[in-house]
């Protein structure tokens, strides 16, 4: 969402908006040649710490700069519009060093609630907010397994199976389905 906002904006301040947008292309860079040697976890963390860092902390000060610069206000509204978004989803943003099984961009997720805004419709008459509540519940869970390569069916009756017998959160804990091994 954040490169979006840039997009937007090239046609308000294009020399500005397209250094955000280079910066941003270069993490991508980075990001894919991680998939591509097959990284992931602690190793993807820190081929970012070491290559995307730096490259974030310039973005940081450029919008900081402008933010906090006298004449922000002398900014078109899309142009402010996103380097306050950039500023408000900055500290997220930054999780991405820290946390190497973090996702640089939303899009995943955003495909996955597709399947929900489309049933949107379909779930008008669902009849209760309790009903609403379980529906919601049960899609999650089937989202998560499939997610995980995980059978609904199966995970179900393994979690319906086990659950009882369980007495540590930890141990309910390792059957949340990105944890479960069937």
């Amino acid at each position: 969402h954040i490169r979006r906002l840039f997009v937007e904006a090239l046609h308000e301040n294009r020399s500005l908006m397209s250094w955000f947008i280079n910066k941003i292309r270069k993490l991508f860079a980075i990001e894919s040649w991680c998939k591509e040697q097959g990284l992931k976890g602690v190793e993807r963390a820190n081929v970012r710490v070491n290559r995307s860092s730096f490259i974030m902390q310039e973005i940081e000060n450029k919008f900081n700069f402008y933010i906090n610069n006298g004449s922000f206000h002398k900014l078109g509204k899309m142009t402010q519009a996103a380097l306050k978004y950039i500023k408000n989803e900055w500290k997220a943003m930054k999780n991405v060093l820290r946390f190497g099984d973090a996702e640089l961009s939303n899009n995943l997720c955003e495909q996955m609630m597709r399947h929900i805004k489309i049933n949107l419709k379909n779930s008008q008459n669902i009849g209760s907010e309790d009903a609403a509540g379980n529906f919601c519940f049960m899609y999650s869970l089937v989202e998560s397994c499939s997610f995980n390569t995980l059978s609904p069916m199966r995970y179900i009756s393994h979690l319906l199976k086990t659950l009882p017998t369980l007495e540590t959160l930890a141990e309910r804990r390792n059957l949340l389905p990105c944890y479960c091994q069937l």
